[in-house]
């Protein structure tokens, strides 16, 4: 008896333009109100009125704030600066260090992340989002300090993801507790403070 033919697969959904149009209005909306005025402020009569979209239709793609704001801030985190690390470590960690203070001052994924942050602790769905998040730039920076290893440049014993926690943790520090600033000083200090520490070759930047 002859095989039966394969089934052929179901259709792809086709997915409506007008419908991704409003859900992007939407989260445009929420990422410049959170980024204003803060989680306080955010209201779905705040959202509606900076978007032009009504109540009804927000809640009919979100049923709760929650989510909402979960799907804004994987929005806005997944254009963050991208690192391409080529060494030396000095150079490497220079340029880490100020996509990091960039991003975390100026651009929306750092301004949200500071909103949504405190929120983490007792909502799963944020802290799964902060966490998906800080796993990927984790794991960027251990790619840094992986390279270095395999240039000579640090012992081999060290652990990279370790190493990388341990560079970028006073930076969420200054922005998340303490409130200070993210300046050239600052980066540069972290980075002549990491290649001492781990006995790596230091050269200052070069004069703009």
């Amino acid at each position: 008896m002859a095989p039966l033919p394969d089934a052929d697969p179901p259709p792809a959904r086709r997915v409506d333009p007008r419908v991704v149009h409003t859900r992007q209005v939407v989260i445009d909306a929420v990422a410049d109100l959170l980024s204003t005025d803060g989680l306080a402020q955010l209201t779905m009569d705040a959202i509606a009125a900076r978007s032009g979209v009504a109540r009804s239709t927000i809640y009919r793609h979100w049923p709760d704030r929650v989510e909402l704001m979960v799907d804004v801030f994987e929005s806005v985190s997944s254009v963050a600066d991208p690192l391409d690390p080529c060494g030396p470590l000095h150079a490497d960690l220079r340029a880490t260090g100020d996509s990091l203070a960039r991003g975390l001052t100026e651009h929306r994924w750092g301004l949200i992340l500071s909103c949504l942050v405190g929120t983490a602790g007792h909502d799963d769905e944020i802290h799964r989002a902060l966490n998906t998040f800080g796993r990927a730039r984790r794991a960027e920076s251990a790619e840094i300090f992986s390279r270095a290893i395999t240039r000579g440049e640090i012992r081999s014993d060290l652990d990279p993801v370790c190493e990388a926690e341990r560079f970028a943790g006073p930076f969420f520090l200054r922005r998340l507790v303490t409130a200070d600033t993210l300046d050239a000083d600052f980066v540069e200090a972290q980075v002549r403070a990491t290649c001492r520490a781990l006995g790596a070759p230091y050269e200052h930047p070069p004069a703009v």
